[in-house]
């Protein structure tokens, strides 16, 4: 008796942007973005070429925002980071 195979019958490609921050040598911080593109099927994982934005941010508030990031702090709680884009006077 065989067995039988299922297959996957959507799209075998994934994309999965993803987006952070970094902090650059001025203090700002710096957008990166990155789209990786999975393979369902073979679970192969792409990762694309990281892209680092022009545009200069800084902390923001609650009220005071652009992007907002959820993360999980070393002792395992929860805070919020946000940023919006900075006023840099060159």
């Amino acid at each position: 008796m065989g067995t039988k195979n299922l297959g996957h019958s959507g799209p075998s490609m994934t994309a999965m942007p993803l987006t952070g921050f970094k902090k650059d040598d001025e203090g700002y911080y710096r957008m990166i973005t990155r789209s990786t593109v999975k393979e369902i099927k073979g679970n192969k994982i792409i990762r694309g070429k990281e892209e680092v934005s022009e545009q200069r941010y800084e902390m923001g508030t609650k009220e005071d925002y652009l992007y907002k990031f959820d993360v999980t702090t070393p002792e395992g709680e929860w805070m919020q980071l946000y940023f919006r884009k900075a006023a840099v006077v060159v």
